[in-house]
């Protein structure tokens, strides 16, 4: 399932490269994570690999949320321990990496990924930068 890894986070990596790095007050916070979110869900739909389809990304600008998801076609029996420790990882990698989300969390906001298996026992996570 390293294909499964390696191509979930080029697809994350795709709703973070296509957004110029600017985000000073909140409103501009907000269209930079809804500018993230619209890049995340050119994937929606569609498949990524094999196993995992993009599902819709969200933005709360209230809630100071963007939420990130994914399904998986097959069960967790079928993934490597630690998937989504893993799959989290590389998602914090990219994002971390991104000076305007980088922002964003510094100003409180939230990044949540979750990626559910065919067998419905979803992995969620937050995004947290050192």
């Amino acid at each position: 399932m390293n294909r499964f890894l390696l191509a979930s986070a080029a697809v994350a990596a795709l709703a973070f490269v296509a957004v110029p790095a600017r985000a000073d007050d909140d409103a501009d916070l907000c269209k930079y994570m809804q500018d993230v979110a619209a890049g995340a869900n050119q994937q929606q739909g569609k498949m990524i690999d094999q196993i995992t389809k993009g599902e819709e990304a969200t933005t709360d600008c209230d809630g100071k949320v963007l939420s990130l998801a994914w399904s998986v076609t097959v069960g967790t029996d079928k993934l490597n321990p630690g998937w989504g420790e893993s799959l989290k990882g590389n998602i914090e990698k990219i994002a971390c990496g991104d000076a305007g989300v980088k922002k964003a969390l510094d100003a409180g906001w939230k990044v949540k990924v979750t990626w559910t298996p065919a067998s419905g026992d979803p992995y969620s996570g937050e995004v947290s930068c050192p």
